[in-house]
């Protein structure tokens, strides 16, 4: 990865871009709290999100550096260009494929039938040779987990779960570049693949959603986390406490009140390729189940399908299947 110096070079050069203008979280925790003041006040949707852009500003006390040495001089210069030329070509490849994968028939008819859809290989489909994304995706995932600010999910103690909203940001791109910029360019065009049109045959292939603004969150499992907690409550370490049956909870729609702007999302799995069922993770819906697998990203409605977790257990066989990664994304409706 660039150094932090080249990472914040990057980030003042791609903020000038118009395609880091396409992103603007949203505060999930607002939509509660909003709602009696819209009563009060009846303020529009939407009208207490941040700027649409990513905050890629540097520091006002930051002096800027000054390189003397013609040659130290060219060596940074090649390194940003190379830090450039990535953050450019993840962001194209996320929009190309995207476009590809969201557009075929049998996903989109999958989609429409049951509510969901699973995409496997959205990045390694056809000939596309992008297995070192995969493995970058993985790094970032062991630096946010050490280094990103991650907290443990309060609303699934004992499991071994850490989250963090993904909003950009000098501290969090430098951290995690790919990651956000998968953000950015899906928030940007998945848009694009739902636009209305005379051709489409269901009403719910066409959805209006904000390309501008979205609710993200990286999720990360720690199995060392997990067993600590169930030795802890348990009093052992033994993997059949972990099996816990699908059905004692209720699968639910997550966006369940009129206050929720969420209509589409997206949850995608950053796993080893070593990572199986008997590891757990993933989706379970009313129609089927879709367990966590490397590069497979399932899509379903998020006022619509009715769904829930499935436990995260990993495997004590590598330390590759102790942990694992999630990439939550939910598309918001646009602003009226």
């Amino acid at each position: 990865m660039p150094s932090s110096y080249f990472q914040k070079m990057l980030l003042s050069c791609w903020v000038l871009s118009s395609m880091t203008s396409a992103f603007s979280p949203v505060n999930k925790s607002s939509s509660s709290s909003s709602i009696s003041n819209k009563k009060r006040n009846k303020k529009k949707a939407f009208a207490d999100l941040p700027p649409i852009k990513l905050d890629f500003s540097r520091s006002e006390a930051e002096e800027p550096i000054r390189i003397n040495d013609p040659t130290v001089a060219a060596e940074m210069a090649k390194e940003l260009l190379k830090a450039q030329r990535n953050s450019v070509n993840m962001l194209t490849m996320v929009k190309e494929r995207i476009i590809e994968r969201l557009s075929d028939s049998i996903v989109r008819a999958e989609l429409d039938d049951q509510g969901f859809a699973i995409v496997d290989d959205l990045f390694l489909f056809g000939t596309a040779n992008n297995k070192s994304i995969l493995t970058e995706l993985q790094e970032e995932g062991t630096r946010m987990l050490h280094e990103g600010g991650m907290e443990v999910d309060t609303t699934n103690l004992g499991t071994g779960e850490y989250i963090v909203p993904i909003v950009g940001g000098e501290k969090q791109y430098v951290t995690c570049p790919r990651m956000v910029e998968i953000v950015v360019s899906a928030t940007k065009h998945v848009p694009e693949v739902f636009t209305c049109n005379n051709n489409e045959e269901s009403v719910n292939k066409c959805l209006d959603l904000n390309p501008s603004a979205c609710m993200a969150t990286l999720r990360i499992f720690d199995r060392k986390a997990l067993k600590a907690s169930t030795a802890l409550l348990m009093g052992k370490e033994d993997d059949n406490v972990l099996d816990i049956p699908l059905c004692t909870s209720p699968l639910k729609v997550i966006a369940n009140n009129d206050d929720d702007q969420r209509k589409l999302s997206l949850y995608y799995y950053i796993v080893p390729d070593t990572w199986d069922k008997s590891c757990g993770g993933g989706l379970e819906f009313e129609s089927g189940v879709a367990n966590a697998k490397r590069d497979r990203c399932v899509v379903f409605y998020s006022d619509k399908t009715k769904c829930k977790t499935i436990a995260w257990k990993g495997s004590d066989d590598s330390t590759a299947t102790m942990i694992g990664h999630s990439i939550e994304l939910h598309l918001v409706n646009n602003k009226k």
